[in-house]
Protein backbone atom coordinates (compact mmCIF):
# COMPACT_ATOMS: atom_id res chain seq x y z
CA UNK A 1 0.00 0.00 0.00
CA UNK A 2 1.31 3.42 -0.86
CA UNK A 3 0.53 6.98 0.10
CA UNK A 4 0.17 10.03 -2.10
CA UNK A 5 2.32 13.09 -1.49
CA UNK A 6 0.47 16.35 -2.07
CA UNK A 7 1.71 19.92 -1.97
CA UNK A 8 -0.80 22.09 -0.10
CA UNK A 9 -1.18 25.85 0.11
CA UNK A 10 -1.42 27.27 3.63
CA UNK A 11 -4.41 29.53 3.12
CA UNK A 12 -4.82 32.47 5.53
CA UNK A 13 -7.20 30.50 7.78
CA UNK A 14 -4.57 27.81 8.46
CA UNK A 15 -2.78 28.41 11.77
CA UNK A 16 -0.21 26.60 13.88
CA UNK A 17 -3.15 25.01 15.73
CA UNK A 18 -4.16 23.29 12.49
CA UNK A 19 -0.70 21.80 12.08
CA UNK A 20 -0.47 20.81 15.76
CA UNK A 21 -3.73 18.89 15.46
CA UNK A 22 -3.35 17.51 11.94
CA UNK A 23 0.25 16.27 12.29
CA UNK A 24 0.07 15.33 16.00
CA UNK A 25 0.10 11.61 15.12
CA UNK A 26 2.82 11.82 12.48
CA UNK A 27 5.99 10.26 13.86
CA UNK A 28 9.03 12.35 13.06
CA UNK A 29 7.00 15.52 12.60
CA UNK A 30 7.91 18.56 14.66
CA UNK A 31 4.17 18.68 15.44
CA UNK A 32 4.10 15.11 16.86
CA UNK A 33 2.50 15.09 20.30
CA UNK A 34 0.66 12.28 22.05
CA UNK A 35 -1.07 14.87 24.25
CA UNK A 36 -2.87 16.30 21.22
CA UNK A 37 -4.16 12.92 20.04
CA UNK A 38 -7.71 13.90 20.97
CA UNK A 39 -8.11 17.42 19.68
CA UNK A 40 -10.53 19.45 21.76
CA UNK A 41 -12.21 20.53 18.55
CA UNK A 42 -13.35 17.00 17.68
CA UNK A 43 -17.03 16.33 18.22
CA UNK A 44 -18.37 12.84 18.80
CA UNK A 45 -21.55 11.94 16.94
CA UNK A 46 -23.85 9.05 17.79
CA UNK A 47 -23.86 7.02 14.56
CA UNK A 48 -23.57 3.42 13.43
CA UNK A 49 -19.83 3.23 12.70
CA UNK A 50 -19.93 -0.27 11.19
CA UNK A 51 -22.68 0.64 8.70
CA UNK A 52 -21.08 3.95 7.78
CA UNK A 53 -17.61 2.46 7.33
CA UNK A 54 -18.95 -0.45 5.26
CA UNK A 55 -20.86 1.92 2.94
CA UNK A 56 -17.80 4.13 2.62
CA UNK A 57 -15.50 1.20 1.83
CA UNK A 58 -17.85 -0.15 -0.84
CA UNK A 59 -18.18 3.23 -2.58
CA UNK A 60 -14.49 4.07 -2.19
CA UNK A 61 -13.37 0.79 -3.76
CA UNK A 62 -15.98 1.00 -6.52
CA UNK A 63 -14.67 4.40 -7.57
CA UNK A 64 -11.00 3.53 -6.95
CA UNK A 65 -11.23 0.60 -9.40
CA UNK A 66 -12.53 2.91 -12.14
CA UNK A 67 -9.97 5.72 -11.66
CA UNK A 68 -7.77 4.81 -14.66
CA UNK A 69 -10.87 4.99 -16.88
CA UNK A 70 -12.19 8.30 -15.52
CA UNK A 71 -11.39 11.69 -17.01
CA UNK A 72 -8.78 13.55 -14.93
CA UNK A 73 -11.33 16.03 -13.50
CA UNK A 74 -13.35 13.13 -12.05
CA UNK A 75 -10.41 11.24 -10.56
CA UNK A 76 -10.46 13.34 -7.39
CA UNK A 77 -13.86 11.93 -6.39
CA UNK A 78 -12.18 9.38 -4.13
CA UNK A 79 -10.63 12.11 -1.97
CA UNK A 80 -14.04 13.76 -1.70
CA UNK A 81 -15.40 10.43 -0.47
CA UNK A 82 -12.67 10.25 2.14
CA UNK A 83 -13.52 13.73 3.40
CA UNK A 84 -17.25 12.91 3.48
CA UNK A 85 -16.49 9.72 5.40
CA UNK A 86 -14.46 11.50 8.07
CA UNK A 87 -17.30 13.95 8.57
CA UNK A 88 -19.79 11.08 8.97
CA UNK A 89 -17.87 8.82 11.34
CA UNK A 90 -18.22 10.89 14.43
CA UNK A 91 -14.92 12.68 14.80
CA UNK A 92 -15.11 15.85 12.87
CA UNK A 93 -12.41 18.38 13.48
CA UNK A 94 -12.30 21.79 11.86
CA UNK A 95 -8.50 21.60 11.75
CA UNK A 96 -8.64 18.51 9.55
CA UNK A 97 -11.53 19.88 7.49
CA UNK A 98 -9.64 23.11 6.86
CA UNK A 99 -6.49 21.23 5.79
CA UNK A 100 -8.53 18.99 3.44
CA UNK A 101 -9.97 22.12 1.86
CA UNK A 102 -6.69 23.84 1.04
CA UNK A 103 -5.66 24.02 -2.63
CA UNK A 104 -3.32 21.13 -3.35
CA UNK A 105 -1.71 19.10 -6.09
CA UNK A 106 -0.72 15.46 -6.23
CA UNK A 107 3.05 14.99 -6.59
CA UNK A 108 3.29 11.21 -6.63
CA UNK A 109 3.11 7.91 -4.83
CA UNK A 110 5.40 6.83 -2.00
CA UNK A 111 5.57 4.18 0.70
CA UNK A 112 7.27 5.72 3.71
CA UNK A 113 6.19 2.74 5.83
CA UNK A 114 7.70 0.06 3.57
CA UNK A 115 10.88 2.11 3.21
CA UNK A 116 11.22 2.13 6.99
CA UNK A 117 10.20 -1.46 7.58
CA UNK A 118 12.45 -2.91 4.91
CA UNK A 119 15.18 -0.27 5.28
CA UNK A 120 15.00 0.23 1.54
CA UNK A 121 14.20 3.81 0.54
CA UNK A 122 15.46 3.25 -3.01
CA UNK A 123 12.61 0.85 -3.76
CA UNK A 124 9.79 2.66 -1.97
CA UNK A 125 10.59 6.41 -2.10
CA UNK A 126 11.00 7.94 -5.56
CA UNK A 127 13.90 10.41 -5.50
CA UNK A 128 11.54 13.16 -6.66
CA UNK A 129 9.20 12.57 -3.71
CA UNK A 130 12.03 12.52 -1.17
CA UNK A 131 13.49 15.72 -2.58
CA UNK A 132 10.16 17.59 -2.74
CA UNK A 133 9.40 16.55 0.84
CA UNK A 134 12.84 17.76 1.97
CA UNK A 135 12.67 21.00 -0.04
CA UNK A 136 9.33 22.01 1.44
CA UNK A 137 9.88 20.52 4.90
CA UNK A 138 7.75 21.66 7.81
CA UNK A 139 8.67 25.33 8.07
CA UNK A 140 6.02 26.58 5.61
CA UNK A 141 8.30 28.20 3.05
CA UNK A 142 6.93 30.87 0.76
CA UNK A 143 6.65 29.93 -2.90
CA UNK A 144 9.26 31.93 -4.80
CA UNK A 145 11.58 31.42 -7.78
CA UNK A 146 14.06 29.48 -5.66
CA UNK A 147 11.49 27.02 -4.30
CA UNK A 148 9.87 26.53 -7.72
CA UNK A 149 13.29 25.92 -9.28
CA UNK A 150 14.23 23.33 -6.65
CA UNK A 151 10.91 21.48 -6.99
CA UNK A 152 11.16 21.48 -10.79
CA UNK A 153 14.73 20.17 -10.65
CA UNK A 154 13.55 17.36 -8.34
CA UNK A 155 11.48 16.09 -11.24
CA UNK A 156 14.68 15.63 -13.27
CA UNK A 157 15.70 12.77 -10.99
CA UNK A 158 15.20 9.27 -12.43
CA UNK A 159 12.39 7.25 -10.91
CA UNK A 160 13.76 3.78 -10.18
CA UNK A 161 10.64 2.74 -8.23
CA UNK A 162 7.33 1.34 -9.43
CA UNK A 163 5.48 4.37 -8.06
CA UNK A 164 3.86 7.02 -10.26
CA UNK A 165 4.75 10.70 -10.35
CA UNK A 166 2.83 13.78 -11.42
CA UNK A 167 3.72 15.73 -14.53
CA UNK A 168 6.37 18.33 -13.67
CA UNK A 169 4.59 21.00 -15.74
CA UNK A 170 1.38 20.53 -13.73
CA UNK A 171 3.20 20.92 -10.40
CA UNK A 172 5.15 23.94 -11.69
CA UNK A 173 1.93 25.61 -12.94
CA UNK A 174 0.30 25.01 -9.53
CA UNK A 175 3.25 26.59 -7.71
CA UNK A 176 3.33 29.54 -10.13
CA UNK A 177 -0.39 30.07 -9.55
CA UNK A 178 0.19 30.29 -5.78
CA UNK A 179 3.44 32.25 -5.84
CA UNK A 180 3.97 34.24 -2.62
CA UNK A 181 1.91 31.85 -0.48
CA UNK A 182 3.14 29.47 2.21
CA UNK A 183 3.30 25.79 1.30
CA UNK A 184 3.42 22.41 3.06
CA UNK A 185 3.18 18.74 2.13
CA UNK A 186 0.81 16.00 3.25
CA UNK A 187 1.08 12.27 2.61
CA UNK A 188 -2.44 10.92 2.25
Amino acid sequence: MSADLHIHIATPNITDEHFKCFFSNTLGSKWFSMSLYNCEDKVHRDIDYNRTCKQFNEEYHRIWKTIPELPKEEQDRWSELLEEHYKRVGYECRHHSDIYSTPNIWVGEVSWLKAGLFEDPYTFIPDTIGLVSDIIGEDLPVIDDDLIGKVVSAFNEPNSTSYSLAECDDVKAFLEQHRGQRVFTVSW
